[in-house]
């Protein structure tokens, strides 16, 4: 599938003369790192297609996931709707790290597809919070840039930053 516009495709890897594959699709891979994780040695054996850049149209999601049997969503960005569900006649289970707003659940349920993720609609994110609190820290302590400096050969090349003891930081938005 290299040659049709998939970023990375893997044909049967790890299981010589295996008969029968199962199809399985992974969208939106765009930091190409799926490939790289201890977890991705799971799907050896299989038909497997990354790809690394991003649509929403229906007709081009179609094409590339016809023989799709697993969806793999690694971001809450491409809609999974019913509109592209009724030409996925192949498709037994989709897959989402997060939550599955993108996702629409009582079509898969008609269709009979399994939708399996971390996350349910309600259940917060508190992984989104908490490295949002991580970078306001960082930015206000200068970490960033001492790390940098440290880097270079320099020790303690800016000011320190904004101590917070006593402070009350807050977001909006």
């Amino acid at each position: 599938m290299v040659g049709d516009g998939a970023e990375f495709s893997m044909v049967g890897y790890g299981a010589p003369g295996r008969a029968t594959l199962m199809k399985i699709t992974i969208l939106d891979d765009y930091q190409d790192t799926i490939r790289t994780l201890d977890c991705f040695k799971k799907v050896a054996g299989q038909d497997v297609t990354i790809w690394k850049d991003h649509t929403k149209d229906v007709n081009t999601l179609a094409k590339r996931l016809a023989d799709t049997e697993v969806l793999v969503c690694i971001r809450e960005r491409t809609p999974i709707r019913a509109p592209l569900l009724d030409r996925l006649d192949r498709l037994k289970m989709v897959t989402q790290v997060g939550v599955v707003t993108t996702i629409d659940l009582p079509a898969c349920t008609r269709r009979g597809v399994i939708v399996s993720s971390s996350q349910m609609p309600g259940r917060p994110s508190y992984a989104t919070a908490e490295l949002t609190w991580g970078l306001v820290i960082a930015a206000v302590r200068r970490i960033p840039q001492e790390m940098a400096a440290m880097r270079a050969g320099k020790w303690q090349a800016y000011p320190i930053g904004t101590g917070l003891r006593g402070k009350t930081l807050g977001s909006l938005g």
